[in-house]
């Protein structure tokens, strides 16, 4: 599992595309099509660049009205859905 030092990062080999509030993920070596609701694709933005699970969860609590313990509990499943579908990389052990 993660902890607050895991270092996430898009797969660079992916393409996206911006369909209004929400985003269309493609991995064209599965032939597969992901959908990400607006939050998602917020998320999926700020790991433009490489960010650690507390780097995220700051950036998160800072515009939302949420604790960073219930941002945490709510983001790590997200992330690990998003890591198993090769969304995103994990480049730091975790």
């Amino acid at each position: 599992m993660f902890n607050l030092n895991t270092v996430f990062s898009r797969n660079t080999q992916l393409i996206s595309t911006d369909l209004d509030d929400e985003m269309v993920v493609m991995d064209d070596e599965k032939g597969s099509f992901y959908g990400l609701n607006a939050t998602a694709k917020m998320i999926y933005g700020l790991l433009d660049s490489p960010l650690s699970l507390s780097e995220i969860i700051g950036l998160i609590t800072s515009q939302y009205n949420v604790s960073a313990e219930q941002c945490e509990k709510d983001i790590i499943p997200f992330l690990d859905t998003m890591v198993t579908s090769r969304l995103l990389i994990v480049t730091s052990p975790t």
